[in-house]
């Protein structure tokens, strides 16, 4: 299989690059190879995969690595799709061998692993810390750890916290149940707010609302980046109705404005 090398990725220019791309339905992605090891997985949606012998269709969830001599395609799936994907240099791998024993990255082979439900809440706050302008190696280096933990945790033993409030966090990615707030997430749940909150706290170190939050200015920054839709609009629509108070927590949490957000970012 002959590899796009005109289209081919060099080394990011900073220790590591997080992504979360947006395919609509029908969007390609050609063969290419990278100049630095990637790791990737599906947040929303199909996404067919194909390498130089076969192909997979990957669903959220599905996490794969690759060595930078390992090339691949991606296509969207039966619909719109959103992926999310880090890419590093390849010689922090050798610094992470002695804690983590064999690393999933192998020279032109893809490997495959999965986050169980339970843990892709976490996952996307690791996204959200990864994305941060002042993303260090050693962010990275702790983020593959946990990775390759999760991956490696056998079917069926789940990660901390109750089955019953990752389920309830489950679709809070979404405007709808963001706009509901922390009584939407403490009625999805079926427990009470004491139970939610000493849950929330112990797993995700802040309360309710806080973690709310943090969704919502986590969504809107991921549609100023893939839309031209009015912030007012994206705003209101995940529940920061309060523009003032959106636009402070937004700058103190991302280091900018909004509309310099989706400047930098190209959306």
């Amino acid at each position: 299989m002959q590899i796009n090398t005109s289209d081919r990725f060099h080394a990011p220019q900073r220790p590591a690059w997080f992504a979360r791309p947006f395919y609509p339905p029908g969007f390609r992605y050609p063969f290419h190879a990278h100049a630095f090891a990637e790791v990737f997985w599906i947040v929303q949606g199909q996404v067919r995969h194909r390498l130089e012998d076969r192909e997979e269709i990957l669903r959220p969830g599905d996490v794969r690595f690759l060595h930078p001599t390992t090339g691949h395609a991606l296509a969207a799936h039966g619909g719109a799709a959103i992926l999310a994907n880090l890419a590093f240099p390849a010689d922090l791998l050798p610094k992470l061998q002695p804690l983590a024993g064999e690393l999933p990255f192998v020279p032109g082979k893809v490997m495959a692993g999965r986050v169980a439900p339970a843990a892709r809440t976490a996952l996307e706050d690791w996204g959200d810390r990864l994305s941060s302008d002042l993303v260090s190696l050693l962010d990275v280096g702790a983020f593959l750890l946990w990775l390759l933990a999760e991956t490696r945790r056998p079917a069926g033993q789940a990660p901390r916290g109750p089955a019953w409030l990752a389920q309830a966090l489950a679709d809070l990615d979404h405007p709808g149940p963001l706009a509901a707030g922390a009584s939407g997430l403490v009625k999805a749940s079926g427990k009470s707010a004491s139970a939610v909150g000493k849950h929330i706290r112990r797993q995700f170190d802040c309360t309710i609302i806080q973690l709310v939050n943090r969704r919502r200015l986590a969504w809107l920054a991921e549609q100023l980046r893939t839309t031209q839709t009015p912030i007012p609009e994206l705003a209101a629509t995940c529940g920061l109705a309060n523009l003032s108070n959106c636009y402070r927590r937004f700058k103190e949490t991302y280091g900018c404005p909004p509309g310099v957000w989706r400047a930098r970012k190209g959306g």
